[in-house]
């Protein structure tokens, strides 16, 4: 992705550098240039930041390494697999599904994979859990209204297409390590949208407290709404405080761009903070209802999710799929208005 693509170092002769140098490197000048190019401007801004870079790469490295070997979907595994099964509806679901990608469509579109008989891609879905109620067999005796689990899989998007499972993974640890980066930059960005908020927040205030002392109790009472001008302002005086508190507390962690960068370089150093793999282990019959281990109908699904700070979480997974069964833009269609008829 361009996020992580080679830069000209600015001041190190790079033909002397190994090339794992030279990566770490070209890393941090993206990494300063996408959160702040003034940052830049600290004093050994890239030896400071270093070893956090280092941290977060290897961190992306160490989850995708995680994931478990691709899992072909296709009609033949929804009927033998018991993940492909759960994660689709139905085998033309499946297809549907897969056959919507934009990413795919342009990776078989494209001559250099001609050649190819399947593609490699990341399967990304949200897992749903409804409670209801339902007939269940127990025993030689089928109990009504019971209370079961249904567990559902929505939303997927299938994304990173690659010819080979290895060019796919180099192409999701760019990704989750990008995550972090962005993470960063969203909270520096928080950080200045918040400190100017205040100081025009403050500013109006200061206007009203000041248009305030000129008035008397009196006009205040014939003109105005009937209140106390002296209430009004306490509660501005109240207010002014705690927005002073708060712009010196800002101004006290983040007075300069050093600051800055050591914000960055903190979020960098403990990636695991922001963005995770939970493993999860479902156990289902075929319609996707949970069951215990007891059930000789289940089988067991286990799961990856992505925790990322203030997102829900996604399953995330490996993925082949044959080109055989790629839907035509043409057949998706006619297929996409017969199921929503």
């Amino acid at each position: 992705m361009a996020f992580i693509q080679s830069l000209a170092s600015r001041w190190l002769p790079r033909a002397k550098l190994r090339p794992e140098e030279r990566t770490i490197l070209d890393t941090i000048e993206q990494v300063v240039e996408r959160i702040d190019p003034r940052l830049h401007l600290v004093k050994g801004y890239q030896k400071k930041l270093r070893t956090a870079v280092e941290e977060s790469l290897n961190y992306a490295g160490e989850m995708v390494d995680r994931l478990p070997l691709s899992l072909e979907i296709s009609s033949r595994t929804w009927n033998s697999d018991p993940a492909a099964h759960a994660f689709f509806s139905s085998t033309e679901s499946l297809q549907r599904t897969v056959s919507r990608s934009q990413a795919l469509s342009a990776f078989f579109e494209s001559p250099e994979n001609a050649e190819a008989d399947d593609v490699f891609a990341v399967l990304t879905m949200t897992k749903r859990e409804i409670k209801r109620f339902g007939s269940q067999l127990q025993g030689d005796a089928i109990h009504k209204e019971v209370l079961q689990t249904s567990v559902g899989f929505v939303d997927h998007v299938v994304a990173l297409p690659g010819v080979t499972e290895a060019s796919v993974r180099t192409a999701l640890r760019k990704v989750a390590f990008e995550q972090i980066v962005l993470h960063a930059l969203g909270h520096v960005a928080c950080m200045k949208s918040l400190k100017s908020n205040l100081e025009k927040e403050q500013a109006m205030l200061q206007v009203r407290y000041r248009l305030l002392q000129g008035k008397s109790d009196e006009a205040e009472t014939v003109f105005g709404a009937g209140t106390n001008s002296g209430e009004k302002l306490l509660a501005i005086e109240t207010k002014l405080a705690e927005n002073n508190r708060q712009l010196r507390e800002m101004f006290d962690r983040f007075k300069t761009l050093e600051d800055y960068l050591e914000r960055v370089k903190t979020i960098l150093e403990h990636p695991q903070n922001y963005v995770k793999l939970i493993p999860t282990t479902v156990r289902l019959n075929r319609m996707n209802i949970m069951v215990d281990e007891f059930d000789q109908q289940g089988n067991e699904v286990r799961l990856l999710e992505a925790s990322v700070i203030n997102r829900p979480h996604r399953v995330v997974l490996l993925v082949k799929y044959p080109r055989k069964e790629f839907l035509p833009k043409e057949d998706f269609l006619e297929m996409a208005k017969r199921y929503l008829g």
